[in-house]
């Protein structure tokens, strides 16, 4: 009864590594490059946020969280409820940095 085997392979695996680091992006996405300067957006627990938010940089940050969603979802599926726990907190992270860069942005149709 061996319970943790470093040499185990995990159907997690592959999203965990990816939570940890972004995978490379082999997608071309045509869009308009919008830059927008802003202080207030800045996950818990970052050492430094950029002083300039992309249309790039937000789409990294949708990028990492499926990849969080789908670890969330496989370590569920096999018990393993502390490394969903920790791959929750890091998306919840995610999701406010991306809700304070919304609200940021100036309301259109209201200027």
């Amino acid at each position: 009864a061996k319970e943790s085997m470093s040499n185990e392979p995990s159907a997690a695996a592959p999203a965990a590594d990816a939570a940890q680091a972004p995978p490379p992006t082999t997608t071309t996405t045509t869009t308009t490059t919008t830059t927008t300067t802003t202080t207030a957006a800045e996950p818990a627990g970052a050492t430094s946020a950029p002083a300039v938010v992309t249309t790039e940089l937000i789409q990294k940050y949708l990028d990492e969280n499926q990849q969080l969603i789908l670890a969330i979802l496989e370590n569920q599926n096999v018990g393993k409820l502390v490394e969903c726990a920790k791959y929750q907190t890091k998306l919840q992270e995610n999701l406010m940095y991306l809700a304070a860069i919304a609200d940021a942005q100036p309301v259109k149709g209201s200027e």
